[in-house]
């Protein structure tokens, strides 16, 4: 199921796959993962770093909502994260860069290159 949410996700559209007729399934790895330096990779030397927990939480729910209840649990939660703006399972991801809890919806970054008389005058 994981594997068909991650292709379900890439093509941005409903996806109907049969596990026997399956040539390949994606597996998630932890973040700090990196491949041998030695030439061939067995699946055996990769089980042991799959997060299966996400896994199993990525293949029963499209989309988790972020953890809001302490600011350190939001960057924990948002390493490494796609988000969207909405409760749709097929609209635009994001991939998560940083976390800025200095603004809200309605603010403007102070370090923004984008200038609003910029956006005004080009109109």
């Amino acid at each position: 199921m994981y594997t068909v949410r991650i292709c379900r996700a890439i093509m941005n559209k409903t996806t109907v796959l049969f596990v026997e007729n399956m040539l390949y399934f994606f597996p998630s790895l932890i973040i700090q993962w990196r491949p041998p330096d030695r030439l061939g990779l067995d699946v055996s030397d990769i089980f042991g770093d799959v997060p299966w927990n996400l896994v199993s939480l990525a293949a029963d729910h499209w989309a988790v909502p972020i953890n809001m209840n302490s600011p350190e649990q939001v960057e924990l939660d948002l390493k490494d994260a796609i988000v969207q703006d909405r409760w749709i399972e097929f609209t635009r991801r994001y991939k998560v860069v940083k976390v800025r809890h200095d603004l809200t919806p309605l603010s403007k970054p102070a370090d923004s290159p984008v200038k609003f008389t910029q956006i005004f005058s080009a109109a």
